[in-house]
């Protein structure tokens, strides 16, 4: 099933599954950047909103739950991965500017632990490879917080 998608895009622009057609080739300077804007908003928020869509989804319509990987067209890991983040690190400790895979890196800590990270990553610029590092245990070790088979959180 392929569908369009143009709820965020204006006349003389499609936005599909497999890119944007842009058919207005006299498309003012303030539209295009209103529509790059929106793209760069999309590309910073869709793991979290997939995330967010999946709580939802599961909580009101729980025996739906696994056909949403097909929906997505993504993997049931993923969907499993992008649920487990957003519900470990709530909308209002998010930061808008630490990527998603940062979020990710401190979902397993504390929400007290996960506010101070993101805000040291968000002032020091650190790479997301850097706060795995430093998050990482002095002697190798890793605490399990999560299946290793269904990558729940052990906590919930």
């Amino acid at each position: 099933m392929t569908q369009e998608v143009e709820p965020f895009v204006p006349e003389g622009v499609r936005l599909t599954a497999t890119g944007l057609i842009i058919t207005d080739p006299d498309m003012p300077m303030e539209q295009a950047e209103v529509i790059g804007h929106v793209l760069g908003n999309m590309h910073k928020s869709i793991q979290f909103a997939i995330g967010d869509w999946l709580i939802f989804i599961e909580a009101v319509y729980p025996s739906e739950w696994s056909q949403m990987a097909d929906l997505l067209g993504v993997s049931e890991e993923k969907c499993r991965e992008y649920r487990r983040v957003a519900a470990r690190v709530p909308p209002s400790l998010r930061r808008p500017n630490v990527d998603w895979s940062h979020h990710r890196a401190v979902a397993p800590l504390p929400p007290g632990e996960q506010k101070q990270w993101l805000k040291k990553v968000e002032v020091e610029r650190m790479s997301h490879h850097a706060l795995r590092d430093a998050l990482r245990p002095a002697n190798g070790v890793v605490e399990r917080l999560e299946c290793p088979t269904c990558h729940r959180p052990y906590d919930s």
